[in-house]
């Protein structure tokens, strides 16, 4: 990865995971963090959406923000489904395993030629 790398982040409750992003001290030290507003993608219903951009500064920063977005799931009665994007990559963030971070990290900093949609 060179450079800065931005992924945006859609999930139903996007409120609280954005206070708990900026809280997280990990997330805080090696990237920023806004709450925007998307046109839905194809297929979805409803008018504009808020996401959570996030622009990371290095890899280490990614693995830190899934470990952060996968405790919030875990903090949840119901942990709804997040999904985290770059450049047309779209992953789900289902849990915190080594394993599974690690798929996410090297998804989102050396992403494919062709789009994707993956559950990790």
């Amino acid at each position: 990865m060179t450079g800065p790398l931005r992924v945006s982040i859609r999930v139903d409750d996007q409120a609280s995971l954005y206070r708990w992003l900026t809280l997280d001290p990990d997330v805080r030290r090696h990237s920023t963090v806004a709450l925007t507003s998307a046109p839905p993608r194809a297929g979805e219903m409803g008018g504009v959406l808020d996401v959570i951009d996030v622009v990371l500064s290095n890899g280490v920063a990614v693995g830190a923000l899934v470990v952060a977005v996968s405790a919030w799931r875990e903090s949840r009665p119901r942990p709804p489904v997040t999904r985290i994007e770059r450049n047309g990559i779209s992953i789900t963030i289902e849990d915190a395993s080594p394993e599974s971070v690690r798929r996410i990290v090297d998804a989102l900093t050396d992403p494919p030629a062709e789009n994707g949609d993956d559950a990790l």
